[in-house]
């Protein structure tokens, strides 16, 4: 049985800059080789890392939605980090390809409209007691 997955790859820039053709089918051919068919392989962005990884201060994020057997992404994610030209990849499961991503022309000025599909999260307060440094203090001395 096949899923639909989505995928993000961090390349190294160094990479990107030869072709980014070259490396599109370098993401495609990885992941046909184990078994997936790609819909999507797009650039999203180029952006400054908040810390290095494997020496590198920027990386080029590629986005990729693809079909494949639940044993692909294993696979797949075990072969990328054994590509020097990968710095990072996360796989996962999803169950349609969001409208904005279908979307063309494809550039970094989409990418941040890519948040607007999913609401922001709050962090829940809700049965938190509030603190105030000193107040609990003063209360034990005047009792």
């Amino acid at each position: 049985m096949t899923y639909l997955y989505e995928a993000m790859f961090l390349l190294d820039n160094r990479e990107v800059k030869k072709g980014l053709e070259q490396a599109r089918d370098r993401i495609t051919t990885l992941l046909t080789k184990h078994g997936a068919a790609p819909r999507i392989v797009r650039k999203w962005d180029e952006r400054k890392l908040t810390y290095d990884i494997k020496k590198q201060k920027r990386a080029t994020y590629m986005l990729a939605y693809f079909d494949a057997p639940s044993t692909a992404p294993a696979k797949i994610e075990h072969e990328a980090q054994l590509t020097e030209a990968i710095l990072r990849c996360m796989i996962l499961r999803t169950d349609s390809v969001p409208a904005k991503v279908m979307e063309e022309p494809w550039d970094a000025t989409i990418a941040p409209q890519i948040e607007e599909i999913l609401p922001p999260v709050e962090p829940a307060l809700d049965g938190i007691p509030e603190v105030v440094p000193g107040r609990d203090a003063l209360d034990e001395v005047e009792e």
